[in-house]
């Protein structure tokens, strides 16, 4: 993840006064990714977590994921879900 905000690849989300970025939180087995509107940060989540499967010998189980989109168009997300193989909340 940080490799991927320092190259600009992936924009968190914006929040507060000051603009804090938040772009990832992560409990126990459950992670948390927020990001900008955006095809680009779809597709550096995608690759994040195929990295991870891959690096971990673990499977990430996209059955049980979900994408939750706020002011998004219904559009936009069927095309992110289409891409993450998950579902919408």
């Amino acid at each position: 993840m940080r490799q991927a905000r320092r190259q600009n690849v992936f924009n968190g989300y914006l929040v507060g006064e000051q603009n804090v970025e938040i772009s990832l939180l992560r409990f126990a087995d459950d992670t948390l990714f927020f990001a900008n509107n955006s095809m680009q940060n779809v597709l550096t989540i995608k690759a994040i977590l195929r990295f991870f499967e891959l690096a971990s010998d673990l499977k990430v189980n996209f059955f049980k994921s979900k994408v939750v989109g706020i002011g998004v168009d219904e559009a936009s997300m069927r095309r992110y879900v289409k891409v993450l193989d998950c579902k919408i909340t």
